[in-house]
């Protein structure tokens, strides 16, 4: 064939099609455009890790800039994460041609790179339905739902660099060459192929991201429960052995992969199913496929939040059922379509118990109304009645145009967090410019991604909150009353610099729960009460009267000037008439706070408020009025003992002993720093 002839074969329509829902999926997700850098937490664990990889050439074995103090320390598995910052070492090599390693370049990269991992899917999601339906139309309406909808946008949104922005993509192209190899189940070469291919695309996720594992349970369910269903409508013998063998071909591979990709995480396809199935039956050593949590963050709950990660296609989630079923039911032999149907059920189960999962959820929701539109059209075109196709076919644009309207108003709402909370985008940069070398930093996990990656400093803890120990002993040290126990743990932790933030003040009862282990009924958490609001000033033209305006509370210049900005033993004022309670502004008088005795007297509240106390101990190098680092003056520790929240002095020696990496704190040296 000359080129003339094979040019003159492209689908140059079809392509375009495929090109415009690439760019729409794309262009919803890089919102991160008009910010300069990267949306939560853990993104910066993965740029700095992977930048690591990248400027040695070595795998990073240990993270050895968070959790400076943890003697527990677990090295990274390469199983876990070989998948996902394998690309990002290959897509920073190609894109910047073999150039040197430099935070810059790697930021403008992740600022990109999710999101071109979400528009691949949505491409993915296209091949999904085309060949489960065999159309081409169909296929075009799933990749465009896959593009749009909030709940799966926003963990593939460019700036948002974790493992699921890569984890799903593989997941949807596995399931897509099953079906490909299952929608007419035979032992052609053809079909192996696929089949092999299915089971490959599965193994690659399993070396990308853990939540592979709700893969095998999806695909587990929709296995049994089809093959059951065509046995009943009496389906041909040698399609049913063609659909067992073709599924096993997949299931092995994948699961081979998976136990290969687990190393030292001990955990694999079986042994994670065992521990499911022993945590349904209630037997000892089982687990919830949904896991436990502190009923903080993303262990909480996730259906309060349907209405705002999924909008209007909150419909699908009984449509796609019902229209699934219905699908089913009517056609003599189905082979696919259940395995839609157990990826929708399954992740909404999963997300309206967990928050973390309602991003699993975004995908298969939009499984769900992909199917139902797939559905409808097959069922319309059966149909004669004009009236009912026109009246399907608005009804139908006007979700999708509902769907756009929800993820646009999605997506212009997220602002990365260290751009939306006051001032740490300074203060890290001030660690990063104006503080040591290797400095340590005693932190609430909360910053610790931030600190190591973004102000170059080793953190206390961070948020992979690998160090249970870290996290307890910086609460206590915030709320602590004995102050001589409060700096036994600065001793312990041989940091060089506190950082406080603001909300430290008021928000303690999150502190005191960490600290006593116990929930807010708990008198030790509850009477750790605290409100702290923003503060905005305004002259009254009549007049010309300064005014502040504290969330709804006005205060007058001279009533402002009168809150307290340094410690003070006196109550201001009684709350509900009984309680005694303390006022307190900072100089720039942009914060108010109002925070009961227990607060009042706290090591936290004391040092934000320079108790004189504390001078001798910490001297503030960095106010920003949002947050605060206090040097520590070591030389005035000499006469303090180490505390740690649990242990004995031997047992705190012996913890110390142990920090081998502290000897060596570049974290571009593992090998040298572990002796191999």
């Amino acid at each position: 064939m000359n080129f003339k002839d094979w040019f003159a074969k492209i689908e140059w329509k079809h392509l375009f099609i495929l090109l415009l829902i690439f760019l729409v999926a794309f262009g919803f997700r890089t919102n991160i455009l008009k910010y300069d850098l990267m949306f939560e937490f853990d993104t910066y664990w993965h740029t700095r890790m992977n930048g690591d990889w990248i400027e040695t050439g070595i795998f990073p074995e240990y993270d050895t800039m968070g959790t400076y103090h943890n003697a527990e320390k677990v090295p990274n598995n390469i199983g876990d994460f070989l998948g996902f910052w394998g690309l990002g070492y290959i897509a920073y090599k190609v894109v910047y041609l073999g150039a040197a390693y430099t935070d810059d370049k790697m930021i403008a990269l992740i600022r990109i790179l999710p999101a071109l991992y979400g528009a691949l899917t949505a491409l993915a999601a296209y091949l999904l339905f085309r060949w489960s339906y065999n159309s081409k139309r169909l296929g075009y309406i799933a990749g465009f739902i896959v593009g749009i909808v909030p709940g799966y946008i926003y963990r593939s949104m460019g700036g948002f660099y974790e493992e699921d922005s890569l984890g799903f993509f593989w997941m949807v192209l596995g399931a897509a060459f099953l079906v490909k190899a299952l929608r007419e189940p035979k032992f052609t070469r053809e079909n192996i192929i696929y089949a092999a291919l299915s089971g490959l695309a599965f193994g690659i996720m399993s070396f990308t991201w853990a939540v592979f594992i709700i893969v095998p349970v999806i695909i587990e369910a929709y296995f049994v429960v089809t093959l059951l269903w065509n046995l009943y409508k009496g389906i041909d013998k040698d399609q049913i052995k063609a659909f067992i063998g073709l599924f096993a071909i997949a299931f092995v591979i994948m699961g081979a992969i998976d136990i290969a990709s687990s190393g030292s995480k001990g955990g694999n396809i079986i042994t994670t199913q065992i521990a499911y199935a022993k945590g349904a039956l209630g037997l000892e050593g089982g687990a919830s496929l949904i896991g436990v949590g502190s009923g903080v963050g993303e262990e909480n709950t996730g259906h309060q939040f349907f209405g705002t990660k999924y909008g209007t296609f909150n419909i699908f989630i009984a449509l796609g059922i019902l229209s699934i079923l219905y699908g089913v039911y009517r056609r003599k032999s189905d082979f696919v379509t259940l395995l839609f149907l157990f990826w929708g059920i399954g992740t909404f189960y999963l997300a309206w118990n967990k928050l973390k999962a309602t991003y699993w959820y975004g995908l298969g929701l939009a499984i769900l109304a992909s199917a139902t539109y797939a559905e409808t059209y097959i069922y319309l075109s059966e149909k004669k009645d004009i009236v009912v196709k026109v009246f399907a076919v608005i009804v139908g644009l006007l979700l999708l145009a509902g769907g756009v309207a929800s993820a646009v108003l999605f997506v212009n709402d997220q602002v990365p967090n260290i751009i939306a909370d006051p001032g740490w985008k300074d203060t890290v940069y001030f660690m990063r410019d104006k503080l040591p070398e290797n400095a340590k930093m005693f932190n609430w996990w909360n910053w610790g991604h931030w600190i190591t990656f973004m102000g170059k400093k080793l953190a206390s803890t961070d948020n992979t909150n690998g160090d249970g120990q870290a996290n307890n002993d910086f609460a206590y040290f915030v709320i602590d009353s004995n102050f001589q126990e409060a700096l036994g743990i600065i001793k312990a932790y041989d940091t060089d610099y506190v950082v406080l933030a603001a909300e430290d003040i008021s928000n303690q009862m999150v502190y005191a729960s960490y600290a006593y282990n116990a929930s807010g009924n708990d008198s030790r958490v509850s009477s750790h009460f605290g409100v702290i609001v923003n503060c905005s000033k305004s002259v009254n033209p009549i007049g010309n009267v300064t005014e502040y305006n504290c969330n709804g509370n006005k205060f007058t210049a001279q009533q402002m000037n009168g809150f307290a900005i340094n410690w003070q033993s006196k109550p201001n004022d009684l709350y509900q008439g009984r309680l005694p309670i303390f006022y307190y502004t900072n100089t720039q008088k942009n914060i108010f706070w109002m925070i009961s005795t227990t607060n009042n007297d706290s090591t936290g509240v004391k040092l934000w408020f320079n108790n004189p106390d504390t001078l001798k101990y910490f001297t503030t190098v960095y106010d920003n009025g949002y947050q605060k680092i206090f040097k520590v003056n070591k030389e005035a520790f000499a006469d303090i003992h180490p505390f740690m929240l649990g242990k004995t002095p031997a047992e705190i020696e012996e913890w110390n002993s142990k920090l081998w990496w502290l000897k060596d704190t570049n974290s571009n040296t593992y090998a040298n720093s572990t002796g191999k």
